[in-house]
């Protein structure tokens, strides 16, 4: 329903931009008001946002690439842009070769995929000081596998209610100071469902005090704002589905909002834990890390003796003893080891 508005918007535009280059409309010259974007420059969609004010979403399929293509003009000042940008502060891009622009309440949420092995090397040191990473919400189902194809499908009424529902929200008004800036519409809780949430961030605050690891004690404490952006987010769904305007965040969107920060809480501490483990491989010396990156996933210890004494002429006792650090390998069966990090 998301690509059916901005097609939709896109013909308007179309149409508008005819009578405005034919001469029959003197006014400002149309400009797309779409709400998606995938491949784009900071300026380029900082243009785009100025046209819609109400917010952008960035759907970008490979996400390292997103982030790769972070700084690659300059230095450091689009990674800050992102960090400014998930604040919700106001934003502001002077260019020499171009207006410049301004958004007073600026709305970009990201969404896209990214392979296993590529989220190590983005949560690393860098990131998570700066605290990129921490602002990410992260999905990793555990024990994944591809499945055959199934001959179960869609409830037709299930796309409709969600197209009805999308469409809902995408129809919400919304007052504007001018044609490029919104009036916040502000929504409260209502007692009940505040003081669920207030409990909620007490516990959350201890957690984060008692919590001994530095780069996981970063991801508790953007929780505190996650929890209340997911608490509007199942609100205005909510209200969507019986069609009508959110005017105040209820217990059940609280209590809802708490299971979803818990959930992606769970899902960092895996990312967390992955980054962690990249580092004692990196660390590892040359060539005892060759070794290990040339052993199986799934390996015999005659395997490993095999390869550690012809290809990197190791001892027998240097490699046994080494394929039982519990840090990096995992002891399945008698002589049957798995690796922890691939």
């Amino acid at each position: 329903p998301i690509h059916k508005y901005d097609t939709e918007n896109y013909k308007k535009y179309e149409n508008a931009l005819d009578d405005f280059e034919s001469g029959e409309n003197t006014g400002k010259r149309p400009q797309w008001k779409k709400i998606l974007v995938s491949d784009f420059t900071i300026e380029a969609l900082m243009g785009i946002h100025k046209f819609n004010a109400n917010g952008l979403g960035v759907y970008v399929d490979e996400l390292s690439g997103w982030i790769g293509n972070m700084n690659r003009y300059n230095s450091g000042s689009e990674l800050q842009f992102w960090l400014t940008q998930w604040s919700g502060k106001i934003s502001t891009i002077d260019r020499k070769s171009s207006k410049s622009i301004h958004i007073p309440h600026p709305f970009i949420s990201v969404i896209g995929t990214i392979q296993n092995a590529l989220i190590q090397d983005i949560s690393n040191d860098k990131n998570s000081k700066n605290g990129f990473t921490d602002r990410m919400l992260w999905v990793i189902p555990d024990n994944l596998q591809k499945q055959v194809w199934s001959d179960k499908q869609i409830d037709k009424i299930v796309e409709k209610n969600y197209s009805n529902i999308i469409t809902n929200i995408l129809n919400l008004k919304i007052s504007n100071y001018d044609e490029n800036e919104v009036v916040p519409n502000v929504i409260t809780y209502d007692v009940e469902a505040y003081l669920k949430l207030k409990n909620w961030q007490e516990m959350n605050t201890k957690r984060y005090n008692n919590q001994t690891d530095d780069v996981f004690a970063g991801v508790i404490s953007k929780h505190d704002n996650h929890v209340n952006r997911f608490a509007l987010t199942l609100q205005i769904m909510f209200d969507a589905c019986e069609n009508i305007t959110p005017n105040k965040i209820t217990s059940k969107a609280v209590e809802a909002a708490i299971e979803i920060s818990e959930y992606f809480l769970h899902q960092s501490k895996k990312v967390v834990k992955q980054g962690i483990k990249k580092n004692i491989v990196d660390k590892l010396p040359a060539k005892k890390k060759a070794f290990y990156n040339d052993l199986p996933n799934r390996f015999k210890t005659s395997q490993a003796l095999e390869i550690g004494l012809d290809g990197f002429n190791l001892g027998e006792r240097y490699i046994k003893r080494f394929i039982s650090t519990k840090e990096l390998f995992k002891k399945v069966d008698h002589g049957r080891y798995e690796k922890l990090i691939t």
